[in-house]
């Protein structure tokens, strides 16, 4: 029985997170890809329509800063460091994003897709 459960638990919890990622992933395509890509290289269509440029999430340097910071790209998207960079970037191209009031579980679910998506790129 206790061999049962534990499978039970271990499947609930992949399912969990496989629903997680799907989560995340479906975040990041519909917000952040437009200048990051889809790959997270930074290739977005409006990349260098900003001012910095989009970052490529996979690169040494952001790496760096994931490990020094693990909450980096949740506190990108909640604290916006780099002010109206990203409104205004979209605003200038004509680029509407209806406005988002992230709820913890989906800011959850961003940063989990998006370590795996950069894990994966690096590979």
């Amino acid at each position: 029985m206790r061999i049962i459960f534990a499978i039970f638990i271990a499947s609930v919890l992949t399912a969990s997170a496989n629903q997680l990622e799907q989560e995340g992933k479906i975040l990041y395509e519909t917000r952040c890809a437009i200048c990051h890509g889809v790959d997270a290289h930074g290739t977005g269509p409006l990349a260098h329509k900003s001012n910095p440029a989009a970052n490529d999430l996979t690169s040494p340097k952001f790496q760096e800063r994931l490990k020094k910071y693990p909450g980096v790209i949740v506190a990108s998207v909640v604290l916006m460091p780099n002010g109206t960079l990203i409104p205004d970037t979209l605003k200038k191209n004509k680029i509407t994003l209806p406005r988002k009031d992230w709820k913890a579980s989906e800011l959850r679910a961003l940063n989990e897709y998006l370590v795996e998506l950069i894990k994966k790129e690096q590979h």
